[in-house]
């Protein structure tokens, strides 16, 4: 929310700024969005935030950021509440949008989970803001979404392949093979078996790709670590997120990937 309101401020402020005359004051009506652009903009995954109103301007932040929704274009959805996978449809006319033939696991909710899973339900219509997803279940109140960019605190689980369909585990002691991800500089940190890492990276949330640019360490390491860290630095090229929330960084033409779990 906080680009929402940078954006309104720095509107107001060039509104000021530019002329005197009357009709320069005029706050112009934005134009009608075409309403295929904006439900093409719906799909991809979405992150909770937290439960918004828009009368207030308040947003209560959510517990867990384990909360994901994934829709895609043939009009079905993935995700993921506190404890359950879910799975199911949706329907959208112009700004009107509504879950149906919800599904998946049935674990008992904790947190927010339940309140979450009941807002969901009653979902009548949604806004698309920036990077933000409003789905209003009220006239004022909203669940608030945003896109799910890789950036974060992240440990690896192992390697995955189209090949075997197994994930291969690597063993990993206390510290060990973390990734942190800055949303801000763009800058990477994180450990391997005898060193800390660090470089920088790129990524692009409308094609979800992403490309790490100079992986180091100072330190001699093992075969399997420069294994890992050369996939990591020359070969990684595209990124998604599985229904666990995890982080698969894919290379070889998404033939093999690197599997990573929040840390």
């Amino acid at each position: 929310m906080k680009r929402i309101f940078l954006i309104s401020a720095i509107a107001l402020l060039l509104s000021t700024m530019i002329g005197c005359e009357k009709e320069d004051n005029k706050i112009q009506k934005p134009q009608e969005q075409n309403p295929v652009a904006k439900e093409q903009q719906l799909v991809g995954t979405w992150t909770s935030v937290g439960f918004g109103n828009s009368e207030t301007g308040e947003v209560k932040t959510m517990k867990s950021k384990k909360y994901t929704l994934k829709f895609k274009e043939d009009k079905t959805i993935k995700g993921r509440s506190s404890t359950n996978l879910l799975n199911g449809e949706y329907k959208v006319e112009g700004s009107e949008f509504k879950v149906v033939n919800l599904g998946g696991t049935e674990i008992n909710e904790v947190g927010d989970g339940a309140l979450f899973m009941e807002k969901l339900l009653t979902v009548n219509r949604y806004e698309i803001a920036e990077d933000d997803l409003l789905l209003f279940y009220s006239k004022a109140e909203y669940l608030l979404f945003d896109t799910k960019s890789p950036a974060g605190f992240w440990s690896i689980v192992g390697y995955g392949s189209t090949k075997t369909d197994k994930i291969e585990r690597i063993e990993r002691k206390v510290n060990c093979y973390w990734l942190y991800l800055s949303q801000f500089d763009k800058s990477v940190h994180g450990r391997v078996v005898a060193d800390s890492i660090h470089g920088s990276y790129d990524f692009d949330i409308r094609f979800k790709s992403i490309k790490f640019n100079t992986i180091q360490t100072s330190k001699k390491e093992p075969k399997e670590t420069k294994a890992y860290i050369d996939k990591l630095s020359n070969k990684v090229n595209s990124y998604d997120f599985s229904d666990k929330g995890e982080l698969l960084l894919y290379y070889n033409n998404k033939k093999e990937w690197l599997i990573f779990e929040p840390y």
